[in-house]
């Protein structure tokens, strides 16, 4: 039987996917409503019934490589977990999923971020490790409510100085990418407790760094630094810790 033969109705207000849908898994979901352009009525009334109200969704690990533009519908969604697929992109359409606060997008083959999404103003955990991302949408400064932001596994080699206006971000790790220098601005993250940049190409760091007073964790291991700055070491509670390599940690009090 064909997908276009299912969507026959019974009788006035049901169709036979009102017993199908239910009994598929999310990776056959995905497929049917990937299927063909022409079918985008059909693709509404699968999202609509199997996840209309749902708050979270879990697509990882099911060899995603596009994402259907209707799960804009789920506007009550809050948690979405697309890692471990091979996305190349994400439609723009995301953004209309304005109750979103929580999206893992790790482990994928993303080369760019939607600049639409800046208007997903509750976001508070953004994942986006092991990508090919090159640049940051300067957009990015929009997510103010955000608290954690995972860039790790990159292929940065620059960070925007919009980056600082994010001044509820708490952790965010940038490690294993290509940064050879860091925007002063860094140091309007007030908020900031962990900062990961191990394994990139820095020569140096702001001294502006030392103003961070919430900082907790500051990892550097395999740069290029010759030293670190001493306004940095002379913060109260700081101790280098030549065991991790060129990384600074608070003392426990």
């Amino acid at each position: 039987m064909s997908v276009l033969s299912l969507y026959h109705p019974i009788g006035h207000s049901q169709c036979l996917w009102d017993f199908v849908i239910p009994y598929l898994d999310n990776k056959s979901i995905l497929l049917l409503i990937t299927l063909d352009h022409k079918l985008a009525r059909f693709r509404r009334v699968v999202v609509r019934r199997k996840f209309g109200t749902s708050e979270l969704l879990n697509f990882s690990n099911i060899q995603l490589t596009a994402l259907p533009a209707e799960l804009a519908m789920l506007v009550n969604l809050q948690r979405l977990h697309l890692n471990n697929n091979q996305l190349t992109a994400l439609p723009a359409e995301l953004a209309m999923l304005v109750n979103l606060q929580f999206l893992d997008l790790n482990n994928n083959q993303l080369t760019a971020i939607p600049a639409e999404l800046a208007i997903l103003v509750n976001f508070k955990h953004l994942c986006l490790s092991h990508n090919q991302l090159t640049v940051l949408p300067a957009e990015l400064a929009m997510f103010v409510n955000l608290q954690f932001l995972g860039l790790n596994n990159n292929r940065l080699t620059a960070l925007p100085i919009e980056l600082a206006m994010l001044v509820n971000l708490q952790h965010l790790n940038l490690c294993n990418n290509q940064l050879t220098a860091l925007p002063n601005e860094l140091a309007m993250l007030v908020n900031l407790q962990y900062l990961d940049l191990n394994y990139n190409q820095l020569t140096a760091l702001p001294a502006e760094l030392a103003i961070l007073v919430n900082l907790q964790h500051l990892y550097l291991i395999n740069n290029q630094l010759m030293e670190i700055p001493e306004e940095l070491c002379r913060v109260a509670n700081w101790e280098n810790n030549p065991g991790y390599g060129a990384s600074l940690t608070k003392h426990k009090k």
